[in-house]
């Protein structure tokens, strides 16, 4: 049965995600679409953490390695940018 904490009301089937610093409720209906985005950002961080590597010499760990077969992020960092953004530093 559906219940309310803190507020937010928390129903079957809904997916909690909690850590340390706190917990969200995922409605059911969008688990999909969140999933989705939140491997795009983290295969994003990856590819960016891996150019950024490379850039400073750095060899490859498994902090680079992809975990998923997902589309890129539609604003992925390319190699052109984080070049134009280490010559700013």
């Amino acid at each position: 049965m559906p219940v309310e904490i803190g507020g937010q009301l928390v129903r079957p089937d809904d997916l909690v995600v909690a850590d340390g610093d706190g917990a969200i409720i995922v409605p059911e209906e969008l688990i999909d679409d969140v999933l989705t985005y939140a491997n795009q950002e983290s295969e994003s961080d990856k590819r960016a953490r891996a150019l950024l590597f490379d850039r400073l010499g750095i060899p490859r760990n498994v902090s680079t390695e992809s975990a998923f077969d997902v589309e890129p992020h539609p604003y992925a960092l390319t190699a052109d940018a984080l070049d134009k953004r280490l010559k700013r530093a």
